[in-house]
C-alpha cells in the first residue's frame, strides 16, 4: 500500500500506512480542550480571554485533523479499488490457468451424477456427449478426434487416451501420500482429489470478481477481498501438492525404468 503524507501539529511530516496517528491526535487535541474549557470556567476575565484564544487554535487543528481523516478515507478508498482489481486480475488468470482441473473435476462429477442414476444410467450413457465432453474434446491434442455423433459412453472412453484430462474414478489406495485440508493422510492413485479441491477453491475465488470490478461500497469490497485471502494460503499449499505430484511420478517411473533396465540386462548375462 502507497504511504500517505501527513503533518501533525508540530510540523513533522509523516508518510502514515494507517490514519491511527490521526485518530490519535483527534483525542489528544479533543482532551486539550476538554481541560480548557474546565479552566476557563473557574478563570478570571482576562485570563479568559487568553483560554478562548488557545482553545480557538486547538479548534482550527481540530478542523484541519477533520480534513486529513477525509483525505485519508479518499486514500484509502482509491487504494483498495486499485488493489480490488489487481486481486481480481489475479483470480482471472488463476481461472485460466487451472481450467485443466476444472475440466477434469467437471467430468468426474458428471460420470458420478451419471452412475448414481440407476435407472436412466445406460440410456444417459448412450445418448449424446455432454457439453463438458465436447469442450474437453475441443482442448484435447489428441487425435484424432471422435465423431461429432460419439456417445457420451464413446466420447468418455475415447478421453481416457488424454493423461492430462482423464483421472481414474476412484484413486484412494495409491501411492502418493497427501493431506486434506483437515489434516487427514491419504495415499492417491492420481492427483483427482487436489484438482478438485483447486477448481472449488478457483470458483469461489471467480465468484468474488464482480465485487471486486464493480466497487459497490468499500466495506462490501474489503470483506470480497479478505474473504480471497483465507482462501489463498490452501491454494498456494494445494499447488504445491499438484505440482509435487507430477514430480514425485516422474520419478517413480525413472525408477521403474532403472529397474527394469537392470533386470533385462541380468537376463541377458543369463543366457
Amino acid at each position: 500500500m502507497t504511504s500517505f503524507e501527513w503533518s501533525d501539529r508540530k510540523g513533522a511530516v509523516h508518510r502514515l500506512i494507517s490514519p491511527t496517528p490521526i485518530d490519535e491526535e483527534v483525542e489528544i487535541v479533543s482532551q486539550e480542550i476538554d481541560q480548557l474549557i474546565l479552566e476557563i470556567g473557574h478563570s478570571e476575565t482576562g485570563r479568559k480571554a487568553e483560554l478562548r484564544i488557545a482553545v480557538g487554535s486547538l479548534a482550527a487543528r481540530l478542523e484541519t485533523l477533520k480534513a486529513d481523516a477525509e483525505r485519508w478515507n479518499a486514500f484509502a478508498i482509491e487504494q483498495t479499488r486499485a488493489q480490488a482489481i489487481e486481486l481480481a486480475q489475479m483470480i482471472e488468470k488463476l481461472n485460466i490457468d487451472v481450467l485443466p482441473m476444472k475440466i477434469v473435476s467437471s467430468l468426474h462429477s458428471e460420470h458420478l451424477q451419471a452412475m448414481a442414476e440407476q435407472e436412466q444410467r445406460d440410456a444417459l450413457l448412450a445418448g449424446p456427449a455432454t457439453k463438458m465432453q465436447q469442450y474437453a474434446v475441443r482442448r484435447s491434442k489428441v487425435e484424432p478426434k471422435p465423431s461429432a455423433e460419439a456417445t457420451r459412453r464413446e466420447v468418455a472412453e475415447w478421453l481416457k487416451n488424454d493423461p492430462l484430462l482423464h483421472r481414474p474414478y476412484a484413486d484412494e489406495g495409491g501411492w502418493f501420500e497427501w493431506k486434506d485440508a483437515e489434516g487427514c493422510i491419504h495415499r492417491l492413485l492420481s492427483p483427482l482429489r487436489i484438482e478438485n479441491e483447486i477448481a472449488s477453491i478457483a470458483k469461489e475465488l471467480g465468484e468474488k470478481v464482480p465485487v471486486l470490478r464493480a466497487f459497490p461500497s468499500h466495506s462490501e469490497t474489503r470483506r470480497a477481498m479478505e474473504a480471497a485471502d483465507v482462501l489463498f494460503p490452501r491454494l498456494t499449499v494445494l499447488q504445491a501438492d499438484h505440482e509435487r505430484f507430477f514430480r514425485e511420478d516422474g520419478d517413480r517411473e525413472e525408477e521403474e525404468w532403472e529397474r527394469f533396465e537392470m533386470q533385462w540386462k541380468t537376463l541377458r548375462r543369463s543366457r
